[in-house]
C-alpha cells in the first residue's frame, strides 16, 4: 500500500523528470531551466536562475514580453495599456514584478522550489491572455526575429545600415555584435530576414542578400553572415527547397528557419546576450 510521502515523491520525480537544466556559460551560477509548464502555443516555459549566497533571483528572460510580442501585442506600447494593466494584476497574485520587460522574484535560497513555482505559474496566467485579446497588428517578419533577439537580451540592431562599396548604404534587417572580436572569428553578425510564399521570391532574396553582403565585404568590414527565413506557415515551407539551402551554403550565409531552427537562434542569441555593467 502506497502512503502519501511515497505519492508525493512518485509525483515530484515523475514532473521533473521532464525539466531541463544548463549552466549559462560564463556565469557560474547562474542557470537555464526548461520546466514541463507549457505556454499557449505549446512551447516549455524557461526561466533563469541566478544563485547567490542567500538569494536567488528568478526571471522569465523576457519570455512573456516576447510571447505577446509574437502574437502581434507589443505591452510595452501605450495602445496596449489595458493589457498591461491585466497582466500587472495577475502576477501580483504571486507577488512577482514585471522589470525591464521580464518577470522576476527573488527568494531565499531555501525557497527556490517555491520561486520558480511562483514565476512559471506568472509566466503560464499572463500568457493565457492572449485569448482574450485579438491582435492589433500584424508585425513583419523582420520584427518577430528581433524581437526573438531581444527578449533574450542579446545586443541587436533593427534596420541598421552600413556603408557599402558599390553602394552608398545597406540596410541589414538585423545586427548582432554582443561578442568581441577575434582574430579567427567576427565579433558582428549581419543579416537579412525573408519571408516568402513562393520560390520565386525566394531566389531573389538570396541574390539581394550575397549582393549586400558582398559589397560590404568589399570596405574591409568583418563580419558573419546570416539570413532567418519564415517557416512558420505551410506556404512559407514549401517555398523554400534543398536547392535554396544548398545556395546559401556555398555563398557562406549560415541559414536560420525561423520555428524549425529555433535552438540555432537561441544560441546565437546568448552568443551575443548584452551584460549590463
Amino acid at each position: 500500500m502506497i502512503d502519501c510521502t511515497q505519492l508525493k515523491s512518485k509525483v515530484e520525480n515523475s514532473i521533473l523528470s521532464n525539466w531541463h537544466c544548463e549552466s549559462v556559460e560564463g556565469y557560474p551560477s547562474t542557470f537555464s531551466v526548461t520546466t514541463s509548464a507549457l505556454l499557449p502555443n505549446n512551447d516549455c516555459i524557461e526561466l533563469l536562475v541566478e544563485i547567490g549566497d542567500k538569494e536567488v533571483r528568478i526571471s522569465d528572460n523576457g519570455a512573456m514580453y516576447n510571447f505577446f510580442l509574437m502574437s502581434g501585442i507589443d505591452i510595452a506600447d501605450k495602445s496596449e495599456r489595458a493589457k498591461l494593466n491585466q497582466i500587472s494584476r495577475i502576477i501580483e497574485n504571486y507577488k512577482v514584478n514585471l522589470t525591464h520587460l521580464e518577470l522576476r522574484r527573488t527568494v531565499p535560497v531555501d525557497d527556490l522550489a517555491l520561486g520558480i513555482e511562483l514565476v512559471t505559474g506568472a509566466v503560464k496566467d499572463s500568457c493565457f491572455l492572449i485569448y482574450t485579446t485579438r491582435p492589433a497588428q500584424k508585425y513583419e517578419f523582420k520584427e518577430r526575429v528581433f524581437a526573438l533577439f531581444a527578449a533574450k537580451q542579446a545586443s541587436v540592431s533593427l534596420d541598421y545600415p552600413v556603408t557599402g562599396y558599390a553602394v552608398a548604404e545597406h540596410t541589414f534587417d538585423i545586427r548582432l555584435n554582443g561578442v568581441a572580436a577575434t582574430p579567427i572569428r567576427p565579433g558582428e553578425v549581419l543579416g537579412r530576414t525573408v519571408s516568402a510564399r513562393s520560390s520565386g521570391p525566394v531566389q531573389v532574396a538570396i541574390e539581394r542578400a550575397y549582393f549586400a553582403f558582398e559589397d560590404v565585404g568589399k570596405t574591409g568590414r568583418s563580419f558573419d553572415r546570416a539570413l532567418v527565413y519564415d517557416d512558420s506557415t505551410p506556404e512559407c515551407k514549401r517555398a523554400w527547397q534543398d536547392k535554396h539551402l544548398d545556395e546559401l551554403n556555398k555563398l557562406n550565409i549560415r541559414g536560420y528557419a525561423f520555428m524549425a531552427d529555433k535552438e540555432g537562434l537561441l544560441r546565437l542569441a546568448a552568443e551575443h546576450r548584452h551584460v549590463p555593467a
